[in-house]
């Protein structure tokens, strides 16, 4: 193909294109992506946003599947006792998170992952499971007890008797959190939280529910551990407790000294010599000498007796 007949070629689509036919007509692939393109922008946000608010709530224990939640009730400036465990019933077999939201008289809610998967987690269905518990955002009642509605007095020998009174429902999101928080809206559809503490009121003027006792908040932590009371072992004198480190401390070790017997050297008993008052007749005058055999004549002796310890006897001396 020459020079020339490209030339020909371009002035003829230059032709064509400056023609009314082709500057009338649109171009609908062009706008029709656009469109394409806007939708799936639209629905990834969509999604995403569904996806952020509908995400699982992060468990703060990675040991264990289970989820817990502390809770406590004060009726009236009563504190009530810790729920017991909800006997079996059969009434409650249709009833969404029976046996899978439950409590040991402990003032911690268990909730099995099972509810959590199935998003039956929620205060209501812990509530329906529980027989002859009440709680609504304007009605209360503890188990063995009368309902209390909003605008009615406390019951007499309560310490706020006489006084109107209302539901309230506080809330802590962690154990370490110093000020609760209102529960605000249908308390049925509040999600229980992991470590979540609440506590549920009916109570007159401004007061509020107080957060669960300390012994709540250590039965919850040792469940989210893992770790129940009976696994520590107590120390005894002389033991090393587990986990610890011996101190290093060797005994020091007694020596036992030598005895070295003293020999007992026996004193020799020199019989003492009687001397009689008066010297017998015939007699020099001198005092015989103990142990000197008998001559017939009387000797004395000048020098001194010195005993030995000890040394054979002595012969006797003649002269």
């Amino acid at each position: 193909m020459t020079t020339r007949d490209i030339a020909k070629q371009v002035a003829r689509a230059a032709r064509s294109g400056s023609s009314k036919s082709y500057k009338g007509s649109r171009p609908l692939n062009w706008y029709a992506s656009l469109v394409v393109i806007a939708l799936l922008g639209i629905a990834s946000i969509v999604y995403s946003r569904y996806e952020l608010g509908h995400k699982a709530s992060a468990s703060t224990n990675t040991n264990s599947k289970t989820h817990y939640a502390g809770f406590a009730f004060d009726i009236c400036g009563k504190l009530e006792s810790n729920l017991p465990a909800a006997p079996a019933s059969s009434a409650l077999a249709a009833v969404k998170g029976s046996g899978q939201l439950t409590t040991s008289a402990d003032g911690v809610i268990k909730i099995a992952q099972a509810a959590i998967k199935k998003h039956q987690d929620t205060l209501g269905n812990f509530v329906k499971s529980y027989p002859g518990l009440i709680l609504t955002s304007s009605t209360i009642q503890y188990p063995g007890t009368s309902a209390l509605h909003d605008g009615e007095a406390c019951p007499k020998g309560s310490p706020d008797a006489g006084k109107i009174g209302k539901v309230k429902i506080e809330t802590w999101s962690s154990f370490d959190s110093s000020s609760g928080s209102p529960l605000q809206g249908n308390p049925a559809k509040a999600v229980l939280g992991n470590g979540e503490l609440l506590s549920f009121g009916y109570l007159p003027g401004k007061a509020t529910p107080p957060k669960p006792s300390q012994k709540i908040i250590s039965t919850l932590l040792q469940d989210q551990s893992g770790v129940s009371p009976s696994a520590t072992t107590p120390s005894t004198p002389g033991s090393v407790p587990v986990g610890s480190a011996p101190t290093g401390t060797v005994p020091t070790g007694t020596v036992p000294t030598s005895t070295v017997p003293t020999s007992t050297v026996p004193t020799s008993t020199v019989p003492t010599s009687t001397v009689p008052a008066s010297p017998p007749a015939g007699s020099t005058g001198k005092v015989p000498v103990a142990g000197t055999p008998s001559t017939g004549k009387a000797t004395t002796s000048t020098t001194p007796i010195t005993v030995a310890p000890p040394s054979p006897a002595s012969s006797p001396t003649k002269k």
